[in-house]
């Protein structure tokens, strides 16, 4: 029997794969996962009261010790779920500010005395995305003197080699780290501190969510490219684990939260689900319902959609836009309202589980043109919707969305639409050819091969154990 703690930040637009994942995981009769996050707002807490668990739990992160306690409950399938609440904690994880990278050191350090002192010893811990990246450079340069955390094999799953993840330097110790980690044999990386490097130097399976990187890497083996000259060394140790979604909990033919439901053989309730949105946000009637669901900042492609707005206006289309961020960007957006009453709406918070369901039980087109790789698995919710991607061609994306490539011919392959570079050409490109095929008669059998393309999460489980096998073999 292998133990597995998996690490997730807890929150995701579409829902977290932790729930999901660890439950598919708990089928595999050889596999018994815990899971672990930080206590946030917005992350399921499963049914029935938490309960305190008496291990102390503590960091020391920029100059100030953190006390932690760890909170035990249930959430679906069982599943044992570990919560860490610390003050340090309460916004949530990421590296884009001071208490942001805090949070992520403090939970960071948490998980690996969780390692030391759990009740239980544990063979593998999984790690998910940059905000967990932390955790095995800690496991080896901080904590590995340890005997119960040397044994512990790590796998990490990041969205790919674009976004570095790095901090100023004056972090390294801020963060705990020993000081021989701010070298270029080290995680420096041109002048900063890179959580990334460290996870490719230490984690014991760095995986990615599509087979390309892997053969890009070994396409470059040799050449001085930055980040990726770190893995020729680690070419064994990269594997894939492709990401999935449940298709039994969630899906427009069961979904209750939507206007209508819906299937792929019979798409009228996603029509009502249509004219049910345009009505309530006052949009026209009878147009193509293009949706942008994310973060408001420089990083996730909304500059982009500000490039190509114009031209969406003269395709007569209505635009969504479904998020919070900068202060300059929510100020453009709120223009774009003015400015293109009746076709353009803003919901201008953090849209939740349900509320991403139901746009994308509406809409037609999803935009996501993200700046760097993500693994987030909004394009897979939006395919399940028969809501078509448009998406930049990388991380999950490049795995799952195979993209028309004749406007003509529609094959039975094609499922959506991406584009290459971060380049407002490009995605104009690919908008127009979404638009010109919404208008075709093809647009239905785009739109069903977007429904059965859907990866589901059994199959991530099974990439996960064999890794897990694999390790431990």
């Amino acid at each position: 029997m292998l133990r597995v703690l998996y690490v997730d930040n807890g929150v995701c637009l579409s829902g977290g794969m932790n729930c999901e994942l660890s439950e598919s995981l708990h089928g595999h009769a050889d596999v018994e996962v815990d899971v672990v996050v930080p206590r946030v707002s917005g992350v399921n807490e499963g049914d029935g009261r938490l309960a305190e668990r008496l291990v102390s739990l503590g960091a020391r992160v920029d100059g100030r010790d953190h006390e932690v306690r760890v909170l035990e409950g249930r959430r679906g399938g069982h599943v044992r779920t570990f919560f860490m609440e610390s003050e340090a904690l309460k916004g949530g994880l990421n590296l884009q500010d001071d208490r942001g990278i805090t949070a992520c050191a403090v939970f960071a350090h948490a998980v690996c005395q969780w390692l030391e002192r759990s009740p239980v010893s544990y063979d593998i811990v999984q790690c998910v995305g940059l905000e967990s990246a932390l955790i095995p450079t800690l496991m080896r340069r901080v904590y590995g003197g340890d005997s119960r955390v040397s044994a512990v094999k790590s796998v990490t799953l990041v969205a790919g080699i674009e976004d570095k993840a790095t901090v100023d330097m004056s972090w390294l110790g801020r963060l705990g780290l020993p000081g021989e980690m701010g070298t270029s044999e080290g995680m420096e990386f041109y002048g900063r501190l890179s959580l990334l490097k460290g996870v490719y130097l230490h984690s014991d399976v760095i995986a990615f969510p599509n087979d390309g990187i892997r053969r890009r890497i070994e396409k470059n083996r040799g050449k001085d490219i930055g980040m990726e000259g770190v893995l020729f060394s680690r070419l064994d140790d990269i594997q894939t684990i492709g990401l999935g979604i449940s298709k039994k909990k969630t899906g427009p033919e069961c979904d209750r939260s939507i206007a209508a439901v819906y299937s792929a053989a019979d798409m009228s309730g996603k029509s009502r689900c249509k004219a049910a949105f345009t009505k309530k946000y006052r949009l026209g009637k009878d147009r193509p319902l293009v949706a942008f669901i994310g973060r408001l900042d420089a990083e996730s492609g909304i500059d982009l959609v500000n490039d190509i707005l114009d031209d969406l206006m003269d395709r007569g289309v209505n635009l969504v836009i479904a998020g919070e961020g900068n202060e300059a960007y929510q100020s453009a957006v709120s223009g774009w309202c003015s400015e293109f009453k009746g076709s353009v709406a803003w919901i201008d918070h953090r849209p939740q589980r349900d509320e991403v369901r139901g746009i994308l039980s509406a809409a037609d087109i999803l935009l996501m043109p993200s700046k760097h790789e993500s693994l987030c698995r909004l394009h897979l919710t939006s395919m399940q919707y028969g809501c078509v991607v448009v998406a930049r061609n990388s991380g999950a994306v490049a795995q799952d969305i195979r993209r028309v490539r004749n406007l003509e011919s529609i094959t039975d392959e094609d499922n959506g639409f991406t584009f290459l570079k971060y380049d407002s050409d490009e995605f104009y490109d690919a908008v127009m050819d979404a638009l010109d095929v919404y208008a075709s008669p093809s647009w239905n059998d785009i739109r069903s091969h977007a429904m059965a393309g859907c990866t589901c999460i059994c199959k991530t489980a099974d990439d996960c154990v064999k890794i897990y096998n694999r390790l431990k073999g």
